[in-house]
């Protein structure tokens, strides 16, 4: 936990059921699944163009694909062997800058937006680890839609940075100096087929 605040923490959860070297064992490829956006209050009666929110939750899922893919498996169906990540981004509000095209319309920004995400096995649903991040991301000076675009590009990739951060501690086992990577030796891996704090 870290933060001055409710609003200001990150919470990370590992199931103690697991030792790390299970996890190594049993969790070799990552399924992840569509993200899932959950609009704030005050986004109601305002619009938003459907295909910039797509475009953001297509940017989160591709960005994070291609950072475990450095390291891990990334497959698309569940089976032996893979691990499930489920996300969601929370408290998603709407920019008061308004587009100069179109001024009815907001674009979508993530300064205050929560990330939360679930590992679980693919097969049973079995948690194995979770992780909420609340901290606000600001800094970035936002003229237009795209500057706010560009905002939220950097706030995912803020998280992505997060989530490999947390993994690697999921996956890291007590006495070795990293996970071995098996990405060039093992063809094992086939395509067949939250309450908790800290």
């Amino acid at each position: 936990k870290t933060g001055s605040g409710h609003h200001r923490c990150l919470f990370f959860y590992k199931n103690p059921e697991y030792r790390p070297e299970d996890i190594v064992e049993q969790y070799r490829a990552f399924m992840i699944d569509p993200v899932v956006i959950y609009f704030h209050r005050d986004v109601i009666g305002r619009a938003m163009k459907p295909d910039d929110i797509k475009g953001l939750t297509d940017y989160f899922q591709r960005e994070l694909a291609v950072a475990l893919n450095r390291q891990y498996f990334v497959v698309d169906t569940p089976g032996p062997n893979v691990a499930r990540l489920r996300i969601a981004i929370t408290g998603v509000a709407a920019s008061n800058f308004r587009l100069t095209i179109h001024p009815t319309l907001a674009a979508v920004d993530l300064e205050k937006a929560a990330m939360e995400i679930e590992l679980i096995d693919s097969k049973t649903a079995k948690r194995i680890a979770a992780l909420m991040d609340l901290r606000p991301r600001s800094g970035y000076t936002k003229f237009d839609g795209l500057t706010i675009r560009k905002h939220s590009e950097a706030v995912i990739d803020a998280w992505i940075t997060e989530i490999l951060n947390r993994l690697d501690s999921v996956y890291k086992v007590p006495g070795l100096p990293s996970i071995p990577s098996n990405k060039s030796s093992d063809p094992v891996i086939k395509n067949e087929g939250t309450d908790q704090r800290s």
